[in-house]
C-alpha cells in the first residue's frame, strides 16, 4: 500500500507511510472502545518509530524528551510512551483519555510524575494557556493560575517534601496498637529501587518486568535481565524483591500480535507458557539473580491450577541445568501468584497449597469481577474496588491464604488509598505494595489506626450492597474519629 502511494503520488517514503498509517489509526480511534483505541495508539507509536528510522532522527520523540521543563498535555499516551518519558523535564501529565487505574496512570505514579487523566476538552483549554498546575491528588488541571494559587501549591509541595523526609526515617510501619504492616514498593525500572528504599519500602512487592520488553521492542537477553534483577536484589538487601514474570497483553500490547479482545485473551502467564523460550530465558535470569538477594517469583493472570503446576515443572528443569553448570541460585526460591481473576479466588484454597504467597491485583480483579474496562473513561463511574463484590473476594482470598499458612499482600491502587488501607488492615492483609512516593503518607496514616477499629469497619461494609454505601459509611466514620480525609488523599 505504501509502495503504491509513493508511485501514484510521487512523494517520499516518510510521507507515504504516515498517510497510509493515518487511515488505520483513524479507523481504530473511531471505534471508541479501549481495546480498539489502544490498538490505534500502538499503531501510531510504531509509525513514529519507523518514520524516525527513515529520517535517521529522534525529532518525533522530542515531545517526550523536551529540553526545557514543561507540562505535557495529550489526548492519550501508550505505556511505551511513558517508558521513555523524561521525568526531569516533564513536570506533569494531563490526558483526555484513560482511567486512574490504567497502566499509563500507574506508570506516571511510579515515575513520581503528577498526572490527571480523563479530562474532557483538555486540549481545547490547554492550547489557550501558557501555564498549568497538575494537581494529581485532587484530580485537577488549573490553567493560567493566579499568583495566590501558585504560592498555595508551592507551599503545599514544600510541606509534602518535608513530611516525606520525616516519615521515611521510620524503619517499621505499625498501627496504634502495635500491629506491623509490611509496606513495599511497586517498580518498573531499576532506578526506582533506590527511590523505594529511600522512601522506606520494606521490599519490592511488584517488579513489573514487562516494561523491560516494551521499552526495547524485543526480548532482553538472559544476561541483560540477570544484571538488572541482580542489581535490584542488591539494592534492596536485606529486604525481598518480588519479580513478576512478563505480563504482556491487555493494554500492554505485544508488537506484531493482534487479537479482538486482548484483556480476555493471550496475556500474562498464558502468553509465557505458549512461548517457552521467552519464558525460560526470564526464569533462568531470575534464578541466577536469586543468589544475590531475597528474590521471589510471581505469576500474573493465573486462572487455573495447571498454570502454576506447569511453571513449577519448568523451574525444576532450569534448576537442574544450573546445578549441572555449577551456577549458584536460591534452591528454596518462593513462587507466588497474582490473584486478579475471580477463578483464582474461588481456587485460592487449592492454589495456596502449591504457592508460597499471594498478591492480590485489585485493579484487574475489579475489572474482571465487574466486567468493567479500567481504561475506559465512559464507564469509569462503574469501576471501584470498594464494590461489595470485590471486597468480598479480597476477604475470601485473605482467609483462604491464612488458613493454608501463606501470607497475602495487595499491589493494586487500593493499597495506597486511605479507605483501602483501613479495609485491608481490617480484613487481615499482611503486606501493602504501592508506588514509592505514596509510602511516607501510608506509613503516617497507618500509625493513626487501631486494628480493632479497622476490623469493625471492614465487617460492617462487607454486609453492604453498593459502592456508595461503603464509601459514604467509611467517610462518615473517619470524620467522626477526627481523621481528615483530604490530608491523606491519594486520588
Amino acid at each position: 500500500e505504501v509502495k503504491n502511494f509513493i508511485s501514484k503520488e510521487k512523494v517520499n517514503a516518510e510521507y507515504a507511510y504516515l498517510e497510509v498509517i493515518k487511515k488505520y489509526h483513524t479507523f481504530f480511534l473511531s471505534k471508541e472502545t479501549t481495546v480498539f483505541v489502544d490498538k490505534g495508539l500502538e499503531i501510531f507509536d510504531v509509525c513514529l518509530s519507523v518514520i524516525g528510522k527513515l529520517q535517521n532522527s529522534d525529532k518525533l520523540f522530542s515531545l517526550l524528551k523536551p529540553k526545557e521543563k514543561c507540562v505535557l498535555l495529550a489526548r492519550s499516551l501508550t505505556p511505551m510512551n511513558m517508558a521513555i518519558l523524561d521525568k526531569d523535564y516533564i513536570l506533569g501529565v494531563a490526558l483526555e483519555m484513560g482511567g486512574k487505574t490504567s497502566h499509563v496512570a500507574i506508570m506516571a505514579k511510579a515515575k513520581d510524575i503528577p498526572a490527571v487523566v480523563g479530562v474532557e476538552n483538555l486540549l481545547n483549554y490547554g492550547t489557550k494557556a501558557y501555564e498549568a498546575i497538575i494537581d494529581g491528588n485532587r484530580g485537577m488541571v488549573i490553567f493560567n493560575p493566579s499568583e495566590k494559587r501558585i504560592k498555595f501549591y508551592e507551599k503545599e509541595k514544600e510541606e509534602f517534601a518535608k513530611k516525606r523526609r520525616l516519615i521515611t526515617t521510620a524503619k517499621e510501619t505499625k498501627t496504634k496498637d502495635g500491629k506491623e504492616i509490611d509496606i513495599s514498593a511497586n517498580i518498573e525500572f531499576l532506578c526506582e529501587a533506590v527511590t523505594a528504599k529511600e522512601y522506606g519500602a520494606k521490599g519490592i512487592g511488584l517488579f513489573r518486568t514487562e516494561y523491560l520488553f516494551l521499552s526495547k521492542r524485543n526480548l532482553p537477553s538472559e544476561e541483560e535481565q540477570f544484571t538488572i534483577y541482580k542489581e535490584v536484589a542488591e539494592i534492596m538487601k536485606p529486604y525481598f524483591v518480588i519479580i513478576r514474570t512478563f505480563d504482556l497483553g491487555g493494554d500492554k500490547l505485544i508488537p506484531g500480535y493482534q487479537e479482538n479482545n486482548p484483556f480476555l485473551g493471550w496475556r500474562g502467564i498464558r502468553f509465557c507458557l505458549a512461548n517457552l523460550d521467552f519464558f525460560k530465558t526470564q526464569l533462568k535470569a531470575i534464578l541466577r539473580a536469586s543468589a544475590y538477594g531475597s528474590i521471589k517469583i510471581m505469576l500474573p493472570m493465573v486462572s487455573t491450577i495447571e498454570e502454576v503446576v506447569n511453571t513449577k515443572k519448568i523451574l525444576n528443569e532450569l534448576k537442574e541445568e544450573l546445578r549441572a553448570q555449577k551456577i549458584p541460585f536460591d534452591e528454596n526460591i518462593d513462587l507466588g501468584i497474582m490473584v486478579e481473576t475471580p477463578s483464582s479466588v474461588f481456587l485460592a484454597d487449592v492454589l495456596a497449597k502449591i504457592c508460597n504467597f499471594f498478591s492480590i491485583g485489585s485493579n484487574d480483579l475489579t475489572q474482571y469481577t465487574l466486567a468493567c474496562d479500567r481504561g475506559n473513561e465512559k464507564i469509569a463511574y462503574l469501576f471501584s474496588h470498594y464494590h461489595p463484590s470485590v471486597l468480598r473476594l479480597i476477604k475470601e482470598t485473605i482467609e483462604k491464604a491464612h488458613k493454608n499458612g501463606i501470607w497475602v499482600g495487595l499491589c493494586g491502587e487500593m493499597a495506597s488509598e486511605i479507605l483501602g488501607i483501613i479495609l485491608l488492615i481490617g480484613m487481615g492483609i499482611d503486606e501493602l505494595s504501592m508506588a514509592p512516593q505514596f509510602i511516607p503518607r501510608a506509613k503516617e496514616f497507618i500509625s493513626l489506626l487501631d486494628t480493632d477499629f479497622c476490623k469493625e469497619l471492614a465487617e460492617k461494609v462487607l454486609k453492604f450492597s453498593t459502592t456508595q454505601e461503603v464509601i459514604r459509611y467509611l467517610k462518615k466514620r473517619l470524620k467522626k474519629e477526627g481523621i481528615a480525609l483530604e490530608k491523606y488523599s491519594y486520588v
